[in-house]
């Protein structure tokens, strides 16, 4: 076996920042770990990857043109898990 699951682990919460997910210099996925009342410890998204591979993770200013991700500046990651 050469791949594995990959998931990132973070707090949910009304002050939680979008981030875009980029494997290997490519992006993969829009994630927004909002969410009305404060979770941590939550699977905020999960993927595929290979052995050798580089994920890199960036925070997103706004969710979508001319919307703004004021007072949504914590981006806190609690564990990158593996199996």
């Amino acid at each position: 076996v050469t791949g594995s699951n990959v998931g990132v682990v973070m707090r949910k919460g009304p002050k939680a920042a979008a981030f875009d997910v980029y494997r290997n210099g490519e992006w993969v996925a829009r994630v927004d770990p909002y969410a009305p009342r404060s979770r941590p410890r939550m699977i905020v998204w999960q993927g595929w990857a290979q052995l050798d591979d580089t994920f890199r993770l960036v925070r997103v200013d706004g969710l979508h043109p001319g919307s703004s991700a004021q007072g949504r500046a914590i981006m806190t990651l609690d564990a990158v898990l593996a199996n």
